[in-house]
């Protein structure tokens, strides 16, 4: 029994192991841009040179379901087709910015510009209120993010789900350093300021049905347990009819 019992631990533990591993939002360098979906700058909410500022999924721009909520105040424009997010002044003062576009998204890709050389870090929100750092893919052991960058060279990222997750919200900062201990993870930048953050585009999520609930590593444990006992009673059985033969 007692093998049984660990035969059934163990089984669950996998099953629980390997559920959590099949979902990550990771973070590479691209050449860009080249998703589905551009952002466009707003024009029916046309408002600038404020802490937020509009974008639009459609082509024509006649919408403002994309919003980009920055540190300082910035200045939105169509740079090439599309919203390119500036300092108002050009002195690259803002350090953070969110985008937080209405139709939620399983990739985002995005060209950011720096002042002087700095780190950024890259986040994502699956619920537009909490975020959480995206998973580097290019660098050793995954610790790319963040990320070192050149100051006045302009570089291309995409964060991409590759769990199926809808993700709601895309933030960037600046970091004094490459340990994420010098960032600050609640949206305000510690580095380098923002020159440009443009070429926004997303890949729109097709929120499929939510698959069935799957069973809790517990209740896998009590099946386990379940099946081992009916094999271990039908082995006893087994035995007990075949000693009543060789008696008979």
């Amino acid at each position: 029994m007692r093998r049984v019992l660990k035969a059934a631990l163990a089984g669950a533990a996998a099953i629980g192991l390997s559920s959590a591993a099949n979902a990550a939002v990771v973070l590479t360098t691209v050449n860009g841009p080249n998703l589905d979906t551009a952002i466009k700058a707003s024009t029916t909410n046309t408002v600038n040179d404020t802490t937020q500022v509009f974008g639009c999924t459609q082509n024509n721009g006649q919408c403002d379901n994309v919003s980009f909520t920055a540190d300082a105040a910035v200045h939105i424009t169509d740079g090439a087709g599309y919203a390119a997010i500036s300092d108002v002044d050009g002195g690259g003062v803002f350090r953070a910015i969110t985008s937080d576009p209405v139709p939620n998204f399983n990739a985002y890709q995005f060209s950011i510009q720096l002042v002087q050389d700095s780190f950024i870090l890259v986040q994502y929100s699956l619920d537009g209120i909490n975020f959480l750092t995206a998973d580097a893919t290019s660098g050793k052991n995954g610790s790319d993010n963040p990320f070192a960058q050149a100051g006045s060279t302009l570089k291309d990222y995409q964060i991409t789900a590759t769990g199926g997750e809808s993700i709601s919200a895309l933030r960037v900062s600046t970091c004094a350093t490459a340990l994420i201990g010098s960032c600050n993870l609640s949206g305000a930048g510690t580095g380098q300021g923002i020159f440009l953050f443009k070429q926004n585009s997303i890949n729109l999520a097709t929120n499929p049905p939510p698959p069935p609930p799957v069973p809790e590593p517990a209740t896998w444990a009590m099946m386990l347990l379940g099946f081992g006992g009916i094999g271990m009673a039908m082995r006893r059985g087994r035995r007990r009819s075949s000693t009543l033969m060789q008696v008979a």
